[in-house]
């Protein structure tokens, strides 16, 4: 539990002709993490298959089989989960003969969306001059006229008025969209450049009707209005007709698709490979538990033609990858975790010691039966949407803060942010014997996560078997010595009013602190590499046992920030209720009350919950995390073909 997934090292070598079989069964199994097949002792022996060239050809088809699923409306969500092998080649074959075979009604459609589309932009165009009684054609033959139409900004077109003068003459039409209005702008022939300078100055976007369409704008409106009506009618026809298609390629299509995404896969996976004239060899991380049913189902696919080892990792040496396993319970804080870093293979995985520390900090700084009640809810709705996955998982992480924070409510005897004293497990925190004893709680609290982490730090090591580390590290065991020496000496002078023997404050602070200082030479001796350079660690030791110093204090005192929080929870309720009694005295008082009270809470949830939650992620990252966790581990990512991964 304290641990990654423990994980096998397998090699595979299988012929060539069981290679695919044995690359699907792998992606089905999705048990393992492929690495380069071509590193190591064999590597000058293997080279890299060649999938170049069918990748492309895989995409190709994909994209021509989705135009095909686009063009005959088949619905492409609906997953394919199992697909038998089809060559490439036959897919190939297969999607031109369907191509040819709707090749024409196609065609059809395209020709009709032309027409339809021609005759939407000749009715929307023709529409704004249908006041006008002149055959379009006809306008240049004003020869003492000059005729300017297209459309203008609306903004401008006062400006264009007033710039214009009154040897111009322009008549807003309709609105052509976008803030714009089509005109009709008339001077006389001299009058033409003027015009064409002034319109241009406002951004004025011609359009020579004269060019595209005959007759009255009046008949050529209609004409085009009836036209697409026949057009949409006969684009309906076809649809129906298309469908009809769809339905009968429809699946073929989408098995072509799913196949052709997991060829395109196989030869992904294929670049880790290695291979020589016959032989192929496959090398990854399995899960220990899924490692014997991994060698069953590829010799069991192979007829026992291939070559299998499993052995355990060897960290030092190798880049283990990282698999986290947890309950449904624990699993959520996973995301926690991860969103920090990995941890290390030997190293200690925390997702249950920060599960129940994230929720104890939680529920003291947000008590509240009533406002955590409504995180349940609002992380159960989140929880069960179709969203990523991550905002599923802050959903589930959600519901149990709110479960955490409604078990702190009762301690605290809080109902959305009202206080009910008869109702408490403890007392409220307001109370100023409660709110010493709680600020001195936490900062037990902060000794505990802090020395956690220093012996979390101590057993990493050893798992390392790095042992100077483990022994004269700032946050090794010297530091843990020290650290507990002086909250000893702190409590006895508080509690037992005593100060601290000669012995304890040799034993418990100055031999910690002169193994850190020292550590550079002594590492030396014990190696018995003595050296007189010793100036650069020295001053690396000395920081050391300062930054140790000062950041055991501050991690300690930190923690304060929780009853803090606390604190300040039950003083925003105090003021919300304070506030609305207040406003019970205006007219309509006990409206704006209830509104002050609704309109309060609602803020303390959204925007304290979220300040409270950043608050313990915070105190889990720089002053836990920090003393143990590097988050240097990569992600164990098996090879698949489950459909939608």
């Amino acid at each position: 539990m304290l641990s990654p997934a423990r994980m096998k090292k397998v090699d595979v070598l299988v012929l060539e002709k069981d290679l695919r079989q044995v690359a699907e069964a792998l992606g089905e199994l999705s048990a393992v993490h492929f690495t380069n097949a071509r590193h190591g002792e064999q590597a000058q022996l293997l080279q890299k298959p060649e999938a170049a060239e069918r990748y492309r050809l895989c995409t190709a088809l994909l994209e021509r089989a989705a135009t095909l699923c686009r063009r005959l409306y088949v619905e492409a969500e609906v997953d394919i989960e199992s697909v038998e092998y089809i060559p490439i080649e036959m897919i190939e074959e297969r999607l031109a003969s369907i191509e040819q075979g709707v090749a024409e009604i196609i065609k059809q459609e395209d020709e009709i969306n032309a027409e339809i589309d021609a005759l939407t932009e000749t009715a929307n165009q023709v529409e704004a001059f249908r006041r006008l009684n002149v055959a379009v054609e006809d306008i240049p033959a004003f020869s003492f006229l000059h005729f300017a139409t297209g459309r203008i900004s609306e903004e401008k077109l006062s400006a264009f008025e007033a710039e214009a003068g009154p040897n111009v003459v322009a008549v807003p039409l309709a609105a052509a969209g976008e803030g714009e209005r089509w005109i009709v702008a008339v001077t006389s022939k001299k009058g033409r450049w003027a015009l064409e300078s002034a319109l241009e100055k406002q951004g004025f976007r011609p359009e020579v009707l004269s060019e595209r369409f005959r007759g009255l704008p009046q008949e050529i409106y209609a004409h085009a209005v009836k036209r697409l009506e026949e057009l949409q009618n006969r684009k309906e026809e076809l649809a129906v007709r298309i469908r009809e298609l769809g339905r009968k390629y429809g699946h073929e299509l989408l098995r072509y698709r799913r196949r052709l995404h997991i060829e395109q896969k196989v030869l992904q996976a294929e670049e880790q490979f290695g291979r020589t004239a016959a032989i192929y060899a496959i090398s990854g991380w399995t899960p220990k538990e899924q490692a014997d049913a991994l060698v069953k189902r590829i010799l069991e696919i192979t007829g026992n033609r291939a070559v299998i080892e499993l052995r355990d990792p060897q960290p030092e040496r190798e880049d283990v990858p990282i698999l986290l396993r947890h309950g449904r319970l624990i699993k959520p804080f996973e995301l926690l975790v991860s969103n920090y870093g990995l941890p290390g293979y030997r190293e200690i995985e925390p997702t249950i010691v920060v599960a129940i520390s994230f929720l104890a900090m939680f529920g003291v700084m947000f008590g509240d039966v009533g406002q955590g009640a409504v995180l349940v809810v609002a992380g159960l709705i989140v929880a069960r949407t179709r969203i990523a996955p991550k905002l599923r998982g802050l959903g589930s992480v959600a519901v149990f803060a709110g479960i955490a924070a409604m078990l702190g409510g009762f301690v605290f005897g809080e109902f959305f942010g009202r206080e009910f004293e008869r109702l408490a497990l403890w007392r409220p925190p307001l109370e100023k014997e409660v709110s010493l004893k709680l600020l001195g709680i936490c900062i037990v609290f902060g000794m505990f996560m802090n020395s956690l982490g220093l012996v979390l730090n101590i057993i990493n090591c050893f798992r390392r078997k790095d042992l100077a580390a483990a022994m004269l590290d700032k946050f090794g065991l010297a530091g843990l010595v020290f650290y507990w020496g002086a909250l000893w000496i702190a409590a006895k002078g508080v509690l037992l009013h005593a100060g601290p023997g000669a012995a304890e404050i040799v034993l418990l602070l100055i031999l910690p602190v002169m193994a850190i200082f020292f550590r550079a030479p002594i590492l030396r001796l014990l190696a018995q590499r003595i050296s007189a350079d010793g100036h650069g660690g020295f001053i690396e030791s000395g920081m050391d046992v300062f930054e140790m110093v000062i950041g055991l204090l501050s991690n300690t005192v930190s923690f304060v920030r929780v009853g803090a929080f606390a604190l300040a929870h039950a003083g925003l309720g105090l003021a919300i209720y304070s506030l609305a009694d207040a406003a019970r005295q205006l007219p309509a008082g006990l409206l704006i009350s209830i509104l002050i009270i609704i309109g309060g809470n609602i803020v303390v949830i959204v925007f304290e919950g979220l300040v409270v939650a950043i608050q313990c992620i915070r105190l889990e990252y720089y002053e836990f995390f920090a003393k143990f966790f590097k988050g240097e581990g990569k992600p164990f990512t098996p090879f698949t073909l489950r459909a939608g991964s």
